[in-house]
């Protein structure tokens, strides 16, 4: 029996299920909270669903205690474990030796005595599960935020809240590095979803607690927004580029013609008809790095100087090298 007995004090209060601990009623339960947590909002780390049978413990007129066979569910990162356990806990007139002689009678069934308690056992399982590659990967594929129907609001927001936030920091490093415009997409789509959902469980948060998350959600899509805008442009004009037929420089002869005899498309010095040519120029090396004239291409040469007119202001604009 000694292995598998268990001295600690218990503290009960009942609370509502959307409540903060500060908000809970004055009771050591809420004083020990408030301590470890120091005011900060608490997270979920794993969950308990228990379904306990109870029976009464006498021994003559004297109650000894209760006696309880529990069927335990423990959720971690949705994985669910299922145990059965018997408990028997004294009540104020049970003694050591009430134990000994129930421990007696229980011997034949053969029950596995358990060291630690239920929950020490489940935070051993979450640092496992933790530690476990397998377990990484199980919960990157994670399709669900994994809500129950009988939760609060409160917590079914966090769930929510966090299984986007998860995705949204998966697609960060892409987006970043910009190789992949779904990347940023994706990323985009888990800050609308997490936004859509503050809309909706806000009114079971309190305002302050989540405002800051709120404003940097809100910032973030819009600087994301600019980006995808950009990243838009550049596909359809990379996509355009590659419709092109190989003989489309054809199209320049033209030009070329021209600048054979003179520095300039109207004659000695630049004028409305050079500007305007000029501009579709500047316009294609300001959403794409695609190289459209060769080094020796008259062309080429027309292109260069009139960058370097204005003391080069054409060439100092935003835009990828000519």
């Amino acid at each position: 029996m000694g292995a598998a007995l268990h001295q600690r004090e218990e503290h009960e209060c009942e609370v509502s299920p959307r409540s903060f601990p500060a908000d809970w009623p004055e009771s050591p339960a809420r004083d020990i909270v408030t301590r470890l947590s120091d005011g900060r909002p608490l997270t979920e780390l794993l969950s308990f669903r228990q379904l306990r049978t109870n029976r009464a413990v006498d021994c003559g007129d004297r109650a000894v205690g209760e006696l309880s066979l529990d069927t335990v569910d423990v959720d971690i990162n949705g994985h669910r474990t299922r145990t059965l356990e018997l408990e028997i806990e004294l009540g104020p007139s049970g003694i050591t030796s009430d134990l000994d002689a129930l421990d007696a009678e229980l011997r034949p069934y053969e029950l596995i005595a358990q060291s630690t308690s239920k929950f020490e056992r489940a935070l051993a399982m979450l640092d496992q599960s933790a530690g476990r590659p397998a377990s990484r990967k199980k919960k990157e594929k994670k399709k669900t935020p994994g809500v129950r129907a009988d939760e609060p609001m409160a917590e079914a927001g966090r769930k929510i809240l966090r299984f986007h936030f998860k995705r949204m920091l998966a697609n960060e490093e892409g987006a970043r590095k910009g190789d992949d415009i779904e990347a940023l997409h994706r990323m985009r789509v888990a800050i609308r979803r997490q936004r859509g959902a503050f809309r909706i469980v806000r009114p079971y948060f309190k305002r302050k607690a989540v405002r800051a998350f709120r404003d940097e959600l809100r910032t973030l899509a819009e600087h994301l927004g600019d980006v995808r805008d950009l990243d838009v442009l550049i596909e359809a004009a990379v996509g355009y580029q590659a419709s092109l037929k190989h003989d489309a420089g054809a199209a320049l002869d033209p030009l070329r013609a021209l600048l054979a005899d003179q520095p300039c498309l109207c004659g000695g010095a630049p004028a409305y008809a050079d500007y305007i040519v000029f501009g579709a120029f500047q316009w294609a090396r300001s959403v794409s790095p695609a190289k459209l004239l060769a080094a020796d291409d008259p062309v080429h040469a027309w292109r260069e100087r009139l960058l370097d007119l204005h003391g080069g202001l054409a060439r100092r604009a935003k835009g990828y090298p000519a």
